[in-house]
């Protein structure tokens, strides 16, 4: 039986390196999350032809800059609250 195991990288001074300072992948996650996420970065190494935006800076640039969505219907009010667009935080494909 082969064992994998996964290590999390949490450190701040990391994601501040990589400019993603408050990035909520640095939390602690349960293993079952984990092993979706790997899934999910495997299918993206296996399908390189597509460009994926990861981040939602990516993702609103895409739709406002390529796709020339204006960036106010993005941006939706709920309430007092602002509302995330892309609440899924999974990667989309910009192809």
């Amino acid at each position: 039986m082969i064992r994998t195991q996964t290590y999390h990288v949490g450190a701040k001074p990391f994601f501040t390196a990589i400019g993603e300072e408050d990035n909520r992948n640095r939390r602690w996650r349960q293993p079952y999350p984990v092993k979706i996420k790997l899934m999910g970065l495997d299918f993206v190494f296996a399908h390189r032809q597509h460009h994926y935006l990861a981040t939602e800076a990516e993702k609103l640039d895409y739709f406002a800059g390529t796709l020339g969505l204006n960036r106010s219907y993005l941006n939706l009010l709920a309430g007092l609250v602002l509302r995330r667009v892309f609440a899924m935080r999974s990667s989309c494909t910009g192809n």
